[in-house]
């Protein structure tokens, strides 16, 4: 099976959710997946409101109920490739 042609939620499902759980974090009760973080921005035009883009996790490790310690997003290779400086990624 290519990576390449694997698409970002496959990636997530097949490689990275199975790494989190044999690192030993359960599934049911400390780890979400694709989880809404915001609603999005607020841009008010006159009398005219409307939001922006969300903003979302692949992954979001949780120590105990409500307490998360870490947000996980994954990018799709190109981004990575298509930078100059390629130690940040896009967006």
């Amino acid at each position: 099976m290519n990576k390449k042609s694997l698409g970002e939620r496959d990636i997530c499902s097949k490689y990275i959710t199975p790494a989190i759980i044999n690192a030993g974090w359960d599934m049911l009760t400390q780890i979400r997946e694709e989880v809404t973080l915001t609603r999005g921005r607020i841009i008010v035009r006159g009398r005219l409101h409307t939001r922006g883009k969300s903003r979302r996790a692949d992954n979001v490790l949780f120590y105990k109920p409500n307490i998360p310690i870490a947000v996980m997003i994954s990018f799709p290779r190109f981004a990575w490739e298509c930078r100059e400086d390629a130690s940040r990624p896009v967006g």
